[in-house]
Formats: C-alpha cells, sequence, structure tokens
C-alpha cells in the first residue's frame, strides 16, 4: 500500500487499517507509515523481504541475513507491532540450512523477529518454536502449500497458545475456516493492477459473498468465472451498492485515478471480510 490509497481509505472510511511493508520495497515513505500517518494505521508490521530478495528475477540468491537489513531493523523496529525474520531458504528444510540462523543472527543484534516456518509436518522446527517460547510464529510459502498443510501446522501453533501469522493468505473461504490471527495478501493491489475489483455482496447467495468483477481494461486472459462488470446482470444494483459502502462511483473506477480508486476498494473488502471472520469468532 502507498501513502495516496492510506489517505483516501481514511479520508472515505476513517478506518486505521492493519499494512504490512516489505524491506525489499524500502523507500522515502516509510517514514510517513511510521511517524506523520500512524495515526491512520491500526497495525503496522515489517517482512524481511526474503521472498521479493531471492526471486528468479535476481541473479543471485541473498542466503545470509543482510547486514543492511539488520542495521535499518535496528533503526526502526520501534514503530512496528512486529517484525518477520528473513527466511531466505523456502524449501522444508530450511530451518537447518539458513532461517534459523538468520533468525539467531537478527536476534544477537537485539531483533525481535517472528520466526518462519516452512516445514508444516516435520517435528523439529515447530517443536523448536514451541519450545523455545515464541509468542508468535508466521506460516511461510512452500511448494505444494495446500488447506491441510496449513490446518495441521495452526492447530500445533496453537494448542500451545501461539498466536500464527500467513504469508499469501487472502480467501474468505479459507480464513474463515482456520484460528489464525492475522495474514496477509497482495491480491488486494495485485486485482487492481489486473483491472479487477473485488467486493463483499450481502445479496449474494452462500456464506462466501464475495464477488469479483473485470474492469473494461482487464488484461488477463479469458476468464468466464470473472464476469466483466459492464456486462453483469445486475450491474446497476452492484453500482449502488459500491456507492452505498464506499461514496465510490463507476466514473472513479473508470477515471483519471482508477487505479487509486480501486485499490482502496478493494482494500475495503479485506476490512470487511476481516471483521466478519473475527465477529463469527
Amino acid at each position: 500500500m502507498n501513502i495516496k490509497v492510506l489517505a483516501k481509505f481514511y479520508a472515505i472510511f476513517g478506518i486505521k487499517i492493519n499494512i504490512l511493508l516489505s524491506y525489499a520495497y524500502k523507500n522515502a515513505a516509510f517514514s510517513k507509515f511510521m511517524v506523520q500517518d500512524r495515526d491512520k494505521i491500526e497495525g503496522l508490521i515489517l517482512d524481511s523481504g526474503a521472498w521479493t530478495l531471492n526471486n528468479k528475477k535476481y541473479n543471485s540468491k541473498i542466503m545470509d541475513v543482510p547486514k543492511g537489513l539488520i542495521f535499518y531493523f535496528q533503526d526502526v523496529e520501534q514503530y512496528f507491532n512486529y517484525t518477520f525474520n528473513y527466511d531466505s531458504d523456502f524449501s522444508v528444510g530450511g530451518f537447518k540450512t539458513y532461517n534459523y540462523c538468520n533468525q539467531l543472527e537478527m536476534e544477537k543484534a537485539g531483533l525481535s523477529p517472528v520466526p518462519v516456518v516452512h516445514d508444516y509436518y516435520g517435528k523439529t522446527e515447530i517443536n523448536h518454536y514451541i519450545k523455545r517460547g515464541y509468542k508468535r510464529v508466521a506460516l511461510g510459502s512452500f511448494e505444494g502449500r495446500d488447506y491441510d498443510a496449513i490446518s495441521y501446522a495452526t492447530k500445533r501453533l496453537k494448542d500451545h497458545g501461539i498466536k500464527v501469522h500467513v504469508f499469501k493468505m487472502g480467501s474468505y473461504a479459507t480464513l474463515s475456516r482456520l484460528p489464525i490471527d492475522s495474514a496477509d495478501a497482495s491480491s488486494w493491489s495485485q486485482h487492481a493492477k489486473f483491472g479487477c475489483i473485488i467486493l463483499w455482496n450481502p445479496n449474494k447467495p452462500g456464506e462466501d459473498k464475495t464477488q469479483i468483477f473485470r474492469m473494461p481494461d482487464y488484461l488477463i486472459r479469458e476468464n468466464k468465472n470473472v464476469p466483466y462488470f459492464d456486462e453483469y446482470p445486475l450491474r446497476d444494483e452492484i453500482e449502488e451498492l459500491i456507492y452505498d459502502t464506499t461514496s465510490i462511483t463507476y466514473d472513479d473506477l473508470m477515471g483519471l485515478n482508477y487505479n487509486l480508486y480501486r485499490q482502496v476498494l478493494n482494500s475495503f473488502y479485506y476490512t470487511q471480510i476481516q471483521d466478519i471472520i473475527n465477529n463469527q469468532r
């Protein structure tokens, strides 16, 4: 999320939102999140950016925790509710190769990062964090991660009173079934980036009332499961719903600042499902 989206979101709703920032994308605007606009934010979290710093577009992977990251975290950790470890190895064996070493390196520097698990079924990694008394543990990505794996790991941690964060998880259908404490997803911005809006439609049948629409500038290949907004039979009803809940108009979603308004609208959806899920518990 950028400062413009935060400002517009707060101006429309007056709601404090939870935000995750990534060290991989650090810039001068971070200070505004931490200080000037902190009163518009409920929870502020700092990720180490391990996935971004190690994805395929880089020529070489950075496996050991960068010294610059440690110095930066030392300067800013006080402004965040919590931060995450530099879990550079996303394999199920990452705990023994780099991840735990990086955890200890950051702790040695006086930091308190949340450890990130990649071996959901193994006994070593999760049991170690339980024994060491961590109050919060994150579940990171690994090849083949599915609901059963997340559910199994979550139960193991929650049985010991440990709070659980799940990375890259924004599905209502999944989140509503898991007793997790927090999650993050980039789909609010990715939907907007590729010409989609996502909303909670109380008139949609079924428990999951999530609805996604393709706008006229939709960039991805044909997807019959996602209707075009302009061609939707109940378009007027949806336009009215959007305006009544957000004051955002169709012209806003298609005008000069269309990306801003789409990101605001999509962000509002995630605050809605957050409240709905919390109220169900």
